[in-house]
């Protein structure tokens, strides 16, 4: 399977509303945890997409699609991921597909992980004949909600974001794209650098590849312990950070995010092997060896 590079859109640093006051929900919960969780203060400065919904942001990336892959506008499944919950009325997928022409599309969701949604796409999307004849889509949304997901263990405050990727069973794609090469998903069951070891050694054995192949990384912002992880089990590949909001966790958009912004710019050995993790709220850990084909 082969897949485009993600379109992606990310909205300006925002304070939230009504930001004079801890909402008293947060205060119960900071309450409950203020042993080992430190307050964060209403007024956070997040990308914020004040007053529009998640199919809204969410358009904006798949319309981009058709721009930069024309197969995509003949895509005839749409897998609709979201960090949050899919709120705003019934049938969600079906609204996202009405906002950007999709309307003949079949649509299904993955919802509430707030990470690893993308990779459990992937693995369906190889098991489904029309994405192998026509390609398909993977929308990926993290949109705040109340209550919200800001707190976290070891980790950063949820922010507003959308990424979609054209994926297909054929390589006769335009511009950037990338050879799957295998995906995996792990459960956390210890430590964080015992479950991505597990993860990496799996997806690695899926492709037939050694650790050795792996020359960059582009990791989930998930917190400062699973960046260090990843970090230690594979600390000869480079690892790519984006260049805008790399404090903050996105969710299942996030690895989409750093791929895009990474890979617009220079880069040394555009065909060399990389490695994308993803991280969920409930110990989900996921990865996804890609090789890229050409550049645009």
């Amino acid at each position: 399977m082969w897949i485009g590079l993600p379109s992606v859109n990310v909205p300006e640093a925002v304070l939230e509303e009504n930001n004079t006051e801890i909402d008293p929900l947060y205060q119960n919960i900071y309450s409950a945890f203020s042993c080992n969780t430190q307050i964060i203060e209403d007024n956070l400065l997040l990308p914020r997409a004040c007053g529009k919904e998640s199919e809204e942001i969410a358009a904006v990336t798949i319309k981009s699609l058709f721009k930069n892959y024309a197969e995509a506008k003949f895509a005839k499944v749409l897998i609709d991921c979201r960090s949050s919950a899919a709120i705003g009325g019934p049938a969600p997928s079906y609204k996202l597909g009405a906002k950007t022409g999709l309307t003949s599309i079949l649509p299904f969701s993955l919802s509430g992980q707030a990470g690893t949604e993308a990779v459990q796409a992937l693995i369906f999307s190889r098991h489904i004949q029309q994405i192998g004849m026509a390609g398909g889509i993977i929308s990926t949304v993290q949109k705040m909600v109340q209550p919200d997901s800001r707190l976290k263990t070891n980790g950063y405050p949820l922010a507003d974001a959308a990424a979609s990727v054209f994926i297909s069973g054929t390589q006769d794609m335009t511009g950037l794209w990338f050879k799957l090469l295998s995906v995996t998903i792990k459960q956390l069951t210890q430590d964080w650098e015992t479950a991505l070891k597990s993860m990496v050694d799996e997806v690695l054995s899926q492709a037939g590849l050694t650790i050795q192949k792996v020359q960059w990384v582009v990791s989930h912002r998930f917190s400062n312990l699973f960046l260090n992880s990843v970090q230690k089990i594979l600390p000869k590949s480079s690892h790519l950070v984006r260049d805008i909001y790399p404090e903050f966790d996105f969710g299942c958009v996030d690895s989409f995010i750093s791929l895009n912004r990474i890979f617009h710019k220079e880069y040394p050995n555009p065909n060399e092997i990389g490695l994308l993790s993803f991280a969920g709220r409930f110990g989900t850990v996921g990865a996804i060896l890609l090789e890229p084909q050409e550049r645009s």
